[in-house]
């Protein structure tokens, strides 16, 4: 049986950063995924089918692996009773990281991200180099869908989503504040108390963030 940890929040919000904490092989990010497949627009959303088939894939491939962090699902109510339907696997934890919508659209007001998949902000997570990926070194650019009239439409959305999925899952219902500099350090204590499978986090050195 497989151990499913649910990891939502708004757009930068430190998902992606959290996931960077963890094996690649317990990473599930849909957003990673959409992209790759060419799926995503702004703020248009792909269907649950598209979405849903491309999760059992993903799980699917990770067969051995004792659990997964799921980056960004269920976002829908089919969304929800699908994984709760999904044979095989335990949903363990609902993660939700939480902040502010100023916060929010500061940051993807100043986020840039990298072909590998590396994402940088000022002062909260800068690059060694400016306009430099630390991991590859490729020129860093900005993501269409951090425009402001995406990221407002994608608040809106995820406000609107937020309740039902919260109530879906308040049995494994975890919130982390990350509405500041020091959220990342804060949520690895969080994390690390919350579960056998995050223990290591405790001593894990957070560097920039």
């Amino acid at each position: 049986m497989m151990q499913v940890y649910m990891l939502y929040g708004a757009p930068t919000s430190g998902k992606g950063t959290i996931c960077k904490l963890f094996e690649d092989k317990h990473i599930v990010s849909m957003g990673h995924l959409l992209r790759q497949h060419q799926l995503t627009d702004g703020a248009n959303m792909v269907s649950s089918e598209i979405v849903n088939k491309l999760l059992v894939r993903e799980i699917q491939s990770r067969q051995g692996v004792p659990f997964v962090i799921l980056d960004g699902y269920p976002r829908t109510t089919d969304q929800i009773d699908f994984i709760k339907s999904c044979p095989n696997i335990e949903l363990t934890r609902f993660i939700h990281l939480t902040c502010r919508d100023e916060t929010v659209l500061y940051r993807t007001s100043l986020r840039e991200v990298c072909l590998c998949g590396a994402s940088y902000m000022p002062v909260l997570k800068p690059s060694k180099v400016a306009g430099i990926c630390d991991l590859c070194g490729q020129q860093l650019f900005r993501r269409n869908d951090d425009e402001l009239k995406h990221v407002e439409q994608r608040l809106k959305i995820y406000h609107a989503q937020t309740p039902q999925i919260i109530s879906a899952f308040k049995n494994i219902y975890l919130p982390i504040d990350m509405d500041d500099n020091d959220c990342f350090k804060r949520a690895c204590r969080i994390l690390a108390a919350s579960d056998k499978n995050f223990e290591f986090l405790k001593n894990k050195e957070i560097i920039r963030m």
